[in-house]
């Protein structure tokens, strides 16, 4: 099976021409995941949050570069000691060879004397590899060549987003990400965040935000929703903008938000409040609704609210669990064209509410 990017060089140049350059960056934190190397970088001239990577030698003289920019682009880079024959700015090919069945052959530009570098968000099934196979062998037009064990790279590729989630929120809040490693970061404290919840400080503010990346990661993995991924602010639907951190996949889209205990008296009020911001909202015919089941001994509020115009209908669902003097994790779900989901879909309330339970067990 060979596969061939369908991005032009033009599109190609273009993409990264926006992005940092992967060898280009001020270090801001790092950590390790199994082998390989983590870290978070600044734009070395604009000193601003640009990108998380991960780093790990193919041989002595060349690394490979796994990298999740804040635009949400995957790239992959290889720096090498020997320098690369094609001159700066110019694009070489770039072959990927994973468990030698599937192959990839991209476009890469010449970013230095000792880098290459590629997107590979636009081609999702690469950036899929990545975390399915076993091995990759990578090599380049000019020569230089590699092999690697991609063991732990469902886990780094994660650790990666998490990363780049926990720096923008630190970007917005102005309270910096703590400790070397994501995970560090987003553990619980050791007391539940108090205050009223539009006037929380502002470091209350940024761990929820980080406890609901760290949730919606671990619902991504719990629910095995097709080809999901978190989602940048900027990437973020409308309908799920202020609603925490946001995925996306092939079934639909959502969102994870965490209120302090503070935010109601049970997750009745706090249903209640989602559905009185629908209906302010909603500038048509209006539906909501709410109700309760138990999974696995744990009690999950169910709402929903509809809105028809002139432009169709838009329908969120919201799933919310609770543990007495601990957090709100409210969940929004966002189907295909709002339709309800299918018996056998992984978004069905059935199949869904189970992973909700699940995502959130870790604290």
């Amino acid at each position: 099976m060979y596969r061939s990017s369908r991005w032009s060089v033009a599109a190609l140049l273009a993409g990264l021409a926006m992005a940092p350059l992967a060898a280009h960056a001020d270090l801001l934190r790092t950590w390790q995941s199994g082998d390989w190397k983590m870290g978070a970088y600044a734009n070395d001239e604009t000193k601003s949050f640009a990108q998380c990577r991960a780093t790990r030698a193919l041989d002595p003289r060349t690394t490979l570069m796994l990298v999740y920019a804040r635009s949400g682009n995957w790239l992959v880079a290889l720096a090498s000691s020997m320098p690369y024959q094609s001159a700066i700015g110019t694009t070489q090919q770039l072959t990927l060879r994973f468990d030698q069945s599937a192959n990839w052959s991209i476009a890469a530009r010449t970013a230095t004397n000792n880098l290459v570098e590629a997107i590979i968000s636009g081609t999702p099934d690469l950036v899929e590899a990545f975390r399915r196979y076993n091995l990759v062998i990578i090599e380049t037009g000019d020569g230089h060549r590699g092999i690697l064990n991609l063991e732990g790279t469902t886990r780094l590729m994660t650790e990666l987003q998490q990363c780049v989630q926990a720096q923008m929120a630190a970007e917005k809040t102005g309270v910096p990400v703590q400790g070397t490693q994501p995970a560090q970061a987003m553990a619980q404290p050791s007391g539940a965040p108090q205050g009223p919840a539009q006037g929380q400080n502002q470091a209350a503010a940024a761990q929820l935000e980080l406890v609901a990346t760290r949730i919606a990661t671990n619902l991504l993995l719990q629910a095995k929703l097709p080809s999901a991924h978190l989602l940048t602010p900027a990437e973020t639907p409308p309908a799920l903008k202020g609603l925490g951190a946001s995925w996306t996949s092939d079934v639909g889209a959502g969102s994870v938000q965490v209120l302090p205990p503070n935010a109601g008296h049970g997750p009745n009020d706090v249903a209640q409040a989602l559905l009185a911001l629908g209906g302010n909202a909603c500038k048509g015919e209006f539906a909501a609704g709410r109700s309760t089941t138990l999974v696995d001994d744990t009690l999950v509020t169910k709402a929903f609210t509809a809105c028809s115009d002139s432009q169709g209908t838009k329908a969120i669902r919201f799933f919310i669990v609770h543990r007495e003097g601990s957090w709100y994790i409210v969940h929004a779900v966002v189907p295909p064209k709002g339709v309800e989901a299918a018996a056998d879909s992984p978004l069905h309330d059935t199949v869904f509410q189970a992973a909700v339970v699940k995502s959130a067990l870790y604290q």
